[in-house]
């Protein structure tokens, strides 16, 4: 979804170059005037098309408690990268293709894999063009079918992860003696005993090498 946009762009610049060629020739010597007007028509829709995936992230945001908490991060980064990918697509891209397409261009139809993906789609989409209630019916029942599937889900996505267990880690100065140290073990284990919610201490020692003594409790 990063570089959909950005190949969009591109594919459309090459696109009208190839037209230019065929037509005038020599389309190195116009490159600017032809990726400006491919960019102002693919510009708008791509913009469009990018706010839509954006938007398909709004009920992440939605979570609440352990479930928004593990997934708002997520939801933040594919935004924010959706959008720089969307700045980069219209701004620098189009500036790019100024600079690297060169040399001969092919048309579409000597490309045999793009000739076999347009003898699929063509038909399709005149299909959905000549039959449009059945395919806005078809839709709005999909639409309809994932609204009550979204009703059945439930609030909670994430099982409990309250495994009722502290790690304690403490690092001591590297220059304390052995009984010092156990005397603070046993002080720390003491103080952490006293808590009513404590059912357990575990204590170990951890000797790191070129790091201070460390001692983890449970």
């Amino acid at each position: 979804m990063l570089v959909d946009a950005g190949i969009v762009m591109t594919e459309n610049v090459i696109r009208q170059a190839e037209e230019y060629e065929h037509k005038h020739g020599n389309y190195r010597e116009h490159i600017w005037e032809i990726t400006l007007n491919a960019a102002r028509l693919v510009g708008r829709p791509i913009s469009f098309a990018m706010v839509i995936i954006i938007l398909a992230f709004v009920p992440v945001f939605a979570l609440t408690g352990m479930e928004g908490k593990m997934f708002h991060p997520l939801a933040f980064t594919k935004t924010f990268a959706m959008l720089c990918s969307t700045i980069m697509a219209i701004t620098l891209v189009p500036v790019l293709c100024t600079f690297l397409i060169r040399g001969k261009l092919h048309r579409e139809d000597e490309n045999p894999i793009m000739r076999v993906l347009r003898a699929i789609y063509r038909p399709t989409l005149g299909w959905a063009l000549r039959h449009r209630a059945i395919t806005l019916t078809a839709a709005l029942a999909l639409f309809c079918a994932a609204l009550y599937t979204a009703t059945t889900i439930g609030s909670e996505f994430m099982p409990p992860l309250d495994e009722e267990t502290a790690l304690f880690m403490p690092i001591t100065d590297p220059r304390i003696s052995l009984t010092k140290a156990t005397e603070i073990l046993r002080q720390q284990d003491a103080i952490i005993s006293a808590d009513p919610q404590v059912a357990m201490v575990s204590a170990r020692w951890a000797v790191p090498r070129h790091r201070p003594i460390q001692r983890q409790s449970t």
